[in-house]
């Protein structure tokens, strides 16, 4: 997702001269999906993260040390890859050096996108949440905004197939 977004401001980008479009990656941290998080396929080979003791219901609060259990596993697969192992370790650095999921993903996306100028987004935080405090009032009471993700919608599906539903 986050290379298409890339990808698709460069194209903005190249489409509408003189605008800029900047990238940006919602991190869902308040999230409480552990299962949608808690697994990866790699080579064929199902690799999956028990749910950590601290697990309160938001997964971007998670400690993410124990995810670090799995790096052996994952470091048999990539036979001698040695890209694939600079991966592996950056992940395993970010995984042990930060206390929650989120931080420590937030150093990962920026270590492999920041140079394309992508803002990273945390969903769980108190500033954020004040900020957009009267938006929300305002959706949330005057639906304004509903009207108009319908319509952006139903342009958009005139060319792509919908994968969320407005509600």
């Amino acid at each position: 997702k986050i290379l298409s977004t890339i990808a698709q401001c460069r194209w903005l980008e190249e489409n509408f001269e003189g605008k800029k479009f900047v990238p940006v990656f919602w991190m869902a941290t308040e999230d409480h999906d552990f299962e949608e998080i808690s697994h990866l396929q790699l080579f064929y080979k199902q690799f999956a993260w028990p749910q950590p003791q601290d697990y309160n219901g938001a997964v971007g609060r998670i400690a993410p040390q124990s995810i670090n259990q799995l790096e052996g596993e994952i470091r048999e697969v990539l036979n001698n890859d040695e890209e694939a192992k600079k991966l592996l370790d950056l992940f395993t650095d970010a995984y042990t050096r930060y206390t929650t999921l989120a931080d420590a993903t937030r150093y990962i996306v920026h270590q492999l996108f920041g140079h394309e100028g992508l803002v990273v987004i945390d969903a769980d935080n108190t500033q954020l949440k004040q900020v957009l405090k009267p938006y929300i009032h305002n959706d949330v009471f005057t639906g304004k905004n509903f009207e108009t993700v319908n319509k952006t919608s139903a342009l958009l599906e005139e060319n792509y197939k919908a994968q969320i539903h407005p509600r």
